[in-house]
């Protein structure tokens, strides 16, 4: 029996670490967003970056974890070539690396999400 509980109990911790981590990895995609989403024009966006660029460097390493090693290393060519292009001034480039930062963000939310088509 007590072989019974001690499965139980570690069955109970391992379903909290996956809602937590479902939940974190949610959070973080949605904070994310939101920064991009106040992200200035490209001339002026560099105050804006260094903010987005310190919260994912720490972020990214819980969400390295469980998410793809392709999705993250996106996600960090994203944030360099958008301060590239502000830096240069480069206005398409900048909205195109933006763009492709929030694929990549709905990409990971979509593949971390607790559903059925993400388990199989």
């Amino acid at each position: 029996m007590k072989t019974f509980y001690a499965t139980l109990a570690v069955f109970a911790v391992m379903l909290g670490l996956i809602a937590w981590n479902a939940c974190h990895i949610q959070r973080t995609a949605s904070e994310l967003t939101a920064q991009l989403d106040a992200m200035p024009r490209c001339e002026q966006s560099l105050a804006a970056l260094d903010t987005l660029a310190a919260y994912w460097e720490k972020e990214r390493r819980v969400l390295a974890l469980s998410t793809a090693f392709e999705d993250i290393s996106a996600l960090d060519d994203c944030i360099a070539e958008m301060r590239t292009a502000a830096t240069l001034g480069e206005e398409a480039e900048y909205i195109k690396s933006r763009a492709l930062a929030y694929n990549i963000i709905a990409r990971i939310r979509r593949i971390e999400q607790c559903s059925l088509d993400s388990v199989l």
